[in-house]
């Protein structure tokens, strides 16, 4: 955006990510969507960074279960370090 409209664009950080990420998963829950269809999708969001995997390995072994709701979210993310988890990326634009 801010390169046509000249708005300086924020990334969110991945805490806020993750964040934003519970109330999708509890709409869609109640939807009928197993937590695990959306949760394969976030397993990249930490790559290159300290406690990766843990992060996946925790959302691997515990996406699938049926009673999978978006706390896991709350748990995967305990074994990350903050500065990674408020760390903003850099957007092409600010290169």
């Amino acid at each position: 955006d801010s390169l046509f409209y000249g708005e300086e664009a924020v990334p969110p950080s991945r805490r806020e990510i993750v964040e934003a990420m519970v109330p999708y998963i509890e709409a869609q829950q109640a939807l009928g969507v197993y937590p695990n269809r959306i949760l394969r999708h976030m397993h990249g969001l930490f790559h290159g960074r300290r406690g990766t995997k843990a992060w996946k390995r925790y959302l691997s072994e515990n996406a699938h279960k049926p009673e999978t709701t978006s706390a896991i979210l709350h748990r995967a993310v305990e074994d990350i370090p903050d500065e990674v988890l408020d760390e903003r990326p850099v957007l092409m634009a600010q290169l």
